[in-house]
């Protein structure tokens, strides 16, 4: 029933008391009834209903007492009994108003409380809890009430329901007992008896969700440890660490500094500033640079310092510090390595860097040139420029046959000082050096020998400003081996290119023929180093039958084989030509030997040119076996391929060779090459070829010659690639005969 149907029902209870009274004509009994409807107002409604229905009570009481003519003593005290009830309902309205607000404010601070509140009787069943107990539990707050604690959570530590039952039997509280809850929650609960006079009559519950701060206080611990482990860790790998004021007083230091600077910690904190440790010479920028630190935060890492240790030994240190705000003070951690001996090493690695960059210099010196001058000359001027005062290099096999071939000083005028240094002991350090084959080291000089494949080609000596070590012998030990071996090599190098060149000579004719109406020249560039043989050659001779015979080939390789060869093909065509006047037969015969001979499989090309001066000019009989075909120079410019391409020699048998005759007329020039000519510039080929020579029709042969000779080692930048072999035979005035050689005159080759 709703509250405002309270005094309303009352009201008419007293109304009806009223007339029933009236009826009856007794009031004995029913007045003091009056006293029911503000009781009853009191009960549901407020005060100020509960006071009308008083009031409406008392005045229909008064006015029945006095209807009835009974306001005396007994009326009195019933009208009394009526105000004094009124009154009483009034007062209980007024209270029962103040305690439905205290239970009201309860229930708010109960429910919104933001920590768990829950209320269970002694048989630990919840009686009532809060949505914030609820959600902790993870249960609807329905789901508690008359549920045991262990019934709705078993996974609850069992102590739980046992510390509520000890505080419902004991009546002592208690607080702040750690519970782990569900889903790796952490709880914080406390428990306090519920009484009524001095009866327990349940027991209170405040429960805390404390998960997220014991998180953090074990992310605070393990930080703490990590830190504490650090500093352990520091310590033991050497590291020192210190912690200092700003006025550089140590306010910490680790056991690896106090080992490290030989101070204790108390001995360091009682110093005015730890930077006092510092050798002189670095303590005033140590101080700015710790300034800057602090006041700007600058860090400078792996900065560079020397300490002095307590027992005047100098330490090398690399220093990291940063700013460390504590409260209001300003502080700064210094982190401290001793690098002493890694700066040892480095020095001393520089020390082998550099002198191992000096030998690689010197040994691409040695390469450059296989010249003995000019690698000795180098050799002198790099030990002056890097180690050496002075350097003078003696070449000879023998002490009593030396001569001085290279010197260098650092300064001007001091170039006879070591040999005169030298001059002046009682033996002359070159005699022994070259008797013992082992380098020494003599006032202020070192001498060493030139030393190659077991001979020894001379000495090196070195002069200095300073006493040598056994370093600077070992390494000019070094140096000289190097040097020995690259005048070895330019000795051999040497020999090797005599021998190359005359080999070369003997495989090409001395001097080319007189040919009568015949202007004769040839050119020949081998490719590749001096001392290699080249694999293209050429011949001219005359034959028996009144014919000359003019020859170009290209072989397989380069150097001795090639070299075999060449002399095979050269010999074997001068053979046949006095058994044959055909070039194609005199080709099969060739190619016969080669298979006959086996030359590792070695195959050659070769151009055979019969020559046969007339009274018209020059007829050329022409067989290519593998060649590139020649050209006929016209003396209008018009330039022709003559010929048909031939199978290589030394391949199958029989080739497929096949002979062209080809008139000169005076003028004309038979331009014969191999591929070096044309296949320098691949992309062009002969054509190329064929539109230069055009332009040289007004050249004689040697010019014809030296054109094409120009032209192919301009394509290939100045330096043949590959064999470059030319041979011009042009037509001049018709003779009056034809020629039969019977004395032969000789012209030089250009």
């Amino acid at each position: 029933m709703r509250t405002t149907w309270v005094p309303v029902l009352a009201a008419l209870l007293v109304i009806a008391l009223a007339i029933g009274d009236a009826i009856s004509g007794d009031d004995v009994v029913i007045v003091p009834l009056y006293v029911l409807g503000p009781l009853l107002a009191s009960v549901a409604a407020g005060p100020r209903a509960t006071a009308a229905v008083a009031a409406l009570a008392s005045v229909l009481g008064t006015v029945m007492l006095a209807a009835l003519a009974d306001l005396g003593g007994q009326g009195i005290i019933r009208l009394l009994t009526v105000v004094l009830g009124s009154a009483l309902a009034v007062w209980v309205a007024a209270l029962r108003q103040r305690l439905q607000s205290t239970a009201a404010l309860l229930d708010v601070i109960f429910e919104r409380a933001p920590v768990g509140l829950g209320l269970l009787d002694t048989d630990v069943r919840y009686v009532r809890v809060n949505d914030r107990l609820a959600a902790i539990d993870g249960a609807p707050a329905a789901e508690h009430v008359g549920r045991r604690i262990p019934d709705l959570l078993p996974d609850l530590p069992a102590h739980v329901g046992d510390d509520v039952l000890r505080v419902a039997r004991t009546g002592e509280p208690l607080s702040d007992v750690e519970v782990d809850g569900p889903g790796d929650r952490h709880l914080l609960a406390s428990y306090w008896p519920v009484r009524r006079a001095d009866e327990v009559i349940g027991v209170g519950i405040v429960l805390m969700d404390v998960s997220e701060r014991r998180a953090a206080e074990r992310a605070l611990r393990a930080q703490t440890d990590r830190y504490e482990a650090l500093l352990v860790a520091l310590s033991d790998a050497g590291e020192g660490l210190v912690v200092l004021e700003r006025d550089g007083r140590c306010v910490f230091a680790n056991s690896a500094f106090e080992q490290l600077s030989g101070y204790t910690f108390p001995e360091l904190a009682a110093m005015e500033s730890a930077l006092d440790l510092v050798v002189e010479y670095e303590r005033e920028d140590a101080r700015r640079r710790a300034a800057a630190r602090l006041d700007h935060g600058l860090v400078t890492p792996a900065l560079p310092l020397t300490l002095r240790r307590r027992d005047g030994e100098l330490v090398d240190l690399e220093v990291g510090g940063v700013r460390l705000d504590v409260e209001e003070r300003r502080q700064m951690v210094v982190v401290v390595r001793d690098v002493t001996d890694r700066r040892r090493a480095e020095v001393e690695r520089e020390r082998l860097l550099a002198r191992t960059a000096l030998l690689a210099e010197a040994s691409e010196l040695f390469d450059q040139s296989l010249d003995e001058a000019e690698t000795t000359g180098s050799v002198a001027r790099l030990c002056v420029r890097e180690l050496a005062a002075t350097c003078v290099i003696l070449l000879g096999e023998e002490p009593g046959n030396v001569r001085s071939v290279a010197s260098a000083e650092r300064e001007e005028g001091r170039e006879g000082e070591l040999l005169t240094r030298l001059e002046a002991s009682e033996e002359h350090p070159m005699e022994v050096v070259m008797r013992r084959g082992a380098g020494i080291i003599t006032d202020h000089s070192v001498v060493v020998p030139l030393r190659a494949r077991g001979r020894v080609h001379g000495v090196l000596a070195a002069g200095f400003d300073r006493a040598p070590d056994d370093d600077d012998l070992r390494l000019f030990e070094d140096l000289g081996r190097r040097a020995a071996l690259a005048l070895d090599n330019a000795r051999l190098y040497a020999e090797r290119d005599h021998v190359a060149r005359t080999l070369q000579g003997s495989l090409l004719p001395r001097e080319l023929p007189d040919i009568p109406g015949v202007e004769l020249a040839a050119r020949y560039v081998a490719a590749g180093a001096g001392n290699e043989v080249g694999g293209d050659f050429y011949d001219c001779f005359a034959t028996d039958a009144g014919d000359w015979a003019l020859v170009i080939g290209d072989v397989c390789g380069k150097g001795a084989e090639a070299a075999a060869l060449t002399a095979l093909a050269r010999y074997t065509v001068r053979a046949a030509a006095l058994q044959s006047r055909s070039p194609s037969a005199i080709l099969h015969r060739l190619n016969e030997a080669l298979l006959r001979d086996r030359l590792d499989y070695r195959f050659c090309t070769v151009l055979y040119v019969s020559l046969t001066p007339r009274e018209h000019g020059v007829s050329a009989c022409l067989t290519a076996g593998g060649h590139p075909l020649p050209f006929v120079l016209r003396a209008g410019g018009e330039v022709e391929s003559v010929g048909t391409p031939g199978s290589l020699l030394g391949i199958v048998d029989p080739p497929e060779l096949a002979e062209q005759r080809v008139e000169l007329a005076p003028g004309d020039a038979l331009v014969l090459f191999t591929d070096g000519v044309t296949e320098a510039d691949r992309d062009a080929g002969p054509e190329r070829f064929a539109a230069r020579l055009a332009t040289w029709r007004e050249l004689d042969a040697a010019g014809i010659a030296a054109a094409v000779e120009r032209e192919a080692l301009e394509v290939q930048g100045g330096v043949a690639r590959d064999d470059v072999a030319v041979v011009v035979a042009r037509a001049l005035a018709p003779v009056a005969a034809p020629f039969v050689p019977a004395e032969r005159g000789v012209a030089t080759a250009t």
